[in-house]
């Protein structure tokens, strides 16, 4: 429950009986209280960059720690990957169409106080983690607050689809439906600019290894020492009611080896893409 982190996800393949883990992770919770750099955890209340670590929202400024350089990253100084959540277990799932004969499922829940961190409004947050029989794994975010402000969740976890500890991801295989991203400043903060894909080193129309062009010298993964950046989903810029959209492919991940594959849904407008560029060496 702390961060309501997810430490593992073992993957039944090539056989039940000898399953990997597809995501990195620790093997005690002290090691996630000193180091760690957002393992599976749940991230907020705003993941990402807020700039100069501070908004204005109905005409009010509102200061956030400084914990990225001059912004403020992932919630804070103590964002909600260092809260304590509560967890609710969930009898096994019965069979669904959609679960392929049913599954497992958490649901953990945090209150976060008005002006925790800095950010407006008491907010009650739920968040659903689904492993059901059809191998997907299904996260879905509810919040409600008294007032208004601003928020954006989202699970941190590093996945290597060779295995925990196998080495370098930068063989897999990744094709993202986006022919649009977001450049970023020396910072990593995104300049407001919307660019093409097209004749530059972020273009994943296609399957292409992740680290095929990553050494290329473009001032973007520069910036970042790799990929660190939001891509603007194909789907977002034909949706008319983006509110109700149901969650569409956005991006698969493959890893030759083994095999294995990662498919990502999602409802929202875009997708972000980093290849862990601030790993320290020796890191699980």
């Amino acid at each position: 429950n702390f961060g309501g982190t997810g430490v593992g996800l073992a993957v039944p393949h090539p056989t039940p009986a000898n399953p990997t883990d597809v995501v990195l992770g620790f093997d005690t919770l002290e090691e996630y209280q000193a180091s760690s750099p957002h393992f599976g955890c749940i991230t907020g209340r705003f993941a990402n960059r807020v700039g100069n670590a501070r908004f204005t929202l109905d005409g009010v400024t509102y200061t956030l720690p400084a914990n990225n350089g001059p912004h403020c990253l992932h919630g804070g100084s103590k964002g909600f990957d260092k809260k304590i959540w509560e967890v609710q277990e969930v009898p096994r799932l019965a069979a669904t169409a959609e679960n392929g004969g049913g599954g497992q499922a958490l649901v953990l829940r945090y209150t976060s106080a008005d002006g925790e961190e800095g950010f407006p409004g008491a907010l009650a947050v739920q968040v659903r983690y689904e492993l059901n029989d059809r191998n997907q794994l299904v996260m879905d975010y509810v919040a409600t607050t008294d007032k208004p402000t601003v928020l954006n969740l989202t699970n941190h976890s590093y996945f290597n689809l060779g295995g925990h500890g196998s080495g370098s991801a930068m063989g897999h295989v990744l094709q993202m439906f986006a022919s649009r991203y977001l450049p970023t400043d020396s910072t990593n903060l995104p300049t407001g600019e919307v660019a093409l894909v097209q004749d530059t080193p972020f273009d994943f129309r296609n399957p292409t290894a992740v680290g095929a062009r990553v050494d290329s010298p473009h001032p973007q993964l520069g910036f970042g020492c790799g990929y660190d950046h939001n891509y603007v989903l194909d789907k977002a810029l034909h949706s008319e009611d983006p509110g109700d959209r149901a969650p569409e492919l956005a991006a698969v991940l493959t890893e030759p080896q083994s095999g294995r594959g990662l498919r990502v849904y999602t409802t929202e407008p875009g997708l972000q893409l980093y290849t862990a560029n601030h790993l320290a060496t020796g890191a699980p």
